[in-house]
């Protein structure tokens, strides 16, 4: 076998105690950071829920933003928006609230209104008024499904789309320009469709759209970006995201050879504000002394499992191993593309431990490092863009893991790296950063942790075991929380825990081996 791989309050209808409320099935629900020349403006949120109204079905479209006035003061010049429309399967507008305060002191401008029949009751900053509903015009799941169903290169379109802050119609046309190589944000390369729509204004608004049709990086008349980073945590941040992370590198009290690979160190942990806190135990992990001021020694030990103890690929064994074999929000297991590629790496592989080994070698050779960052792309996010950090890497292991029928879960903690791995002699002694990495179930009752992003075994190898001693985990990983990565959620969840974990923490080399 070849070794090589690939919010808002609305009105609505009282609902009688021993009723079940109408069902709502969430279509998507995406934050967005907003910059202007680089530096972060603001946030913006976006969800649309299928649900239902006086027993019509009906989506539901809620945004808000808050940014920053262009050259405005912080604290003053800020820019809180909301809207929300309710439209029928025919995009037709049922009912519509906006409100867009900038700071002034007449306050917010305000724009809400009802259909009945053909006649939109419209209430505009307390005006009230009867308007004719403006003829084919649509809400924007409706102007969203238009522009999405083609988005072949050179695809143009004209619409007519419901406009709130008058009850009319505007017309709008928009293009398809084809694929473009972006980089985010967060430093990551991703290959997106360019669309423009152009309103009444003439003043053209960019929408990146990538996987599942959604928007990943778009520009408004205010020449404000946002970008897609999936989280509220995050997208609210007012600094730029990748400083949730800087902040939180642990320099080493001495410095620890990498070579030969560490198998086994004793940590200790402490903090001058109180008690550590706990540590997850197994997998190597184990706390073998507690301090009188709250500390924690540490003992982390990797010993690879013999691959003649291997259970066989496909899991079948005990039922409480099916969440972690099971599709989730970051994990999209029938995605065809997906299952294509587990099937390349893993092949006709049986053995587990050796099934491990190819899928650390072949996520280490498909994803192009990038800059740590807090963005936490999905399984099939990353085979799109072939770019990431430690996230993204153990999120797309799993994937190709489970794809296989192997049991795989997600390990957040932190890592040693060497002094040369820090420019500018930054940290003498070495130091510890946020890291992720991925736990495979080989056999009864091991777990091998794989680390495809410090993985050293990428040169051609002749046999699959030629992989043994290559792998990327060692002694110097300290685990913090393990997941099974079903949440949609996954920096908050997941990311965020750990960081807080390390805030504030001290770390010692008590013993080496």
């Amino acid at each position: 076998m070849a070794l090589c791989c690939v919010a808002f309050s609305s009105p609505c209808r009282v609902v009688a105690q021993d009723e079940e409320p109408p069902a709502e099935e969430v279509v998507f629900d995406r934050w967005y950071a907003s910059f202007h020349n680089g530096k972060k403006a603001g946030w913006s949120h976006r969800r649309r829920v299928r649900s239902s109204q006086d027993g019509v079905p009906v989506l539901v479209t809620e945004s808000e933003s808050s940014a920053f006035l262009i050259g405005g003061d912080p604290e003053s010049g800020r820019m809180v928006g909301s809207q929300r429309f309710v439209e029928d399967e025919g995009g037709r507008v049922l009912a519509y609230r906006t409100s867009m305060d900038m700071g002034l002191e007449s306050g917010p401008q305000t724009r809400e209104g009802t259909l009945e029949g053909d006649v939109v009751h419209a209430l505009e900053d307390g005006n009230k008024r009867d308007v004719p509903y403006p003829e084919g015009a649509l809400g924007p799941a409706a102007v969203d499904r238009a522009v999405l169903a083609n988005l072949k290169p050179g695809t143009t379109g004209e619409l007519v789309q419901f406009r709130p802050i008058d009850a009319t119609g505007e017309a709008v046309a928009w293009k398809v320009e084809g694929m473009t190589e972006t980089v985010n944000v967060l430093g990551r390369y991703m290959w997106l469709t360019r669309v423009e729509r152009t309103g009444s204004d003439g003043i053209p608004e960019v929408a990146f759209v990538g996987p599942g049709a959604a928007d990943f990086a778009g520009s408004s008349m205010l020449g404000i970006w946002s970008w897609f980073l999936t989280e509220e945590l995050v997208a609210k941040q007012d600094a730029e995201p990748a400083s949730l992370v800087t902040g939180r590198v642990l320099t080493a009290d001495r410095a620890t050879s990498m070579s030969p690979k560490p198998v086994r160190r004793r940590w200790r942990l402490s903090r001058e504000s109180g008690p550590v806190g706990e540590l997850p135990e197994g997998v190597g992990q184990t706390i073998v002394a507690r301090g009188e001021g709250g500390s924690l020694d540490v003992e982390v030990t990797f010993t690879e499992p013999p691959s003649g103890t291997a259970l066989p690929r496909p899991y079948a064994g005990e039922a409480d191993m099916a969440r972690f074999l099971a599709a989730t929000p970051m994990l999209e297991l029938t995605n065809a593309r997906l299952q294509r590629l587990s099937k390349m790496v893993v092949g006709e592989l049986i053995n587990s431990i050796r099934s491990a080994r190819m899928v650390e070698l072949c996520v280490k050779q498909y994803v192009h490092p990038s800059p740590a960052n807090v963005g936490f792309g999905t399984a099939c996010d990353t085979i799109s863009s072939r770019t990431g950090d430690s996230t993204e890497a153990a999120a797309l292991a799993i994937g190709f893991a489970r794809a296989a029928g192997l049991p795989a879960r997600f390990v957040s903690g932190f890592v040693y790296w060497e002094p040369k791995m820090w420019p500018g002699d930054r940290y003498p002694n070495g130091a510890f950063a946020l890291h992720a990495w991925a736990e495979i179930y080989v056999a009864d009752g091991v777990w091998l942790p794989i680390d495809p992003m410090r993985m050293d075994g990428t040169e051609p190898q002749t046999s699959v075991d030629d992989l043994e001693g290559h792998g990327g985990f060692d002694a110097t990983h300290i685990a913090v929380l393990r997941s099974d990565l079903d949440t949609a959620a996954p920096f908050t969840d997941v990311v965020w825990p750990t960081l807080q974990f390390m805030d504030g923490l001290r770390i010692e080399v008590v013993d080496v081996e």
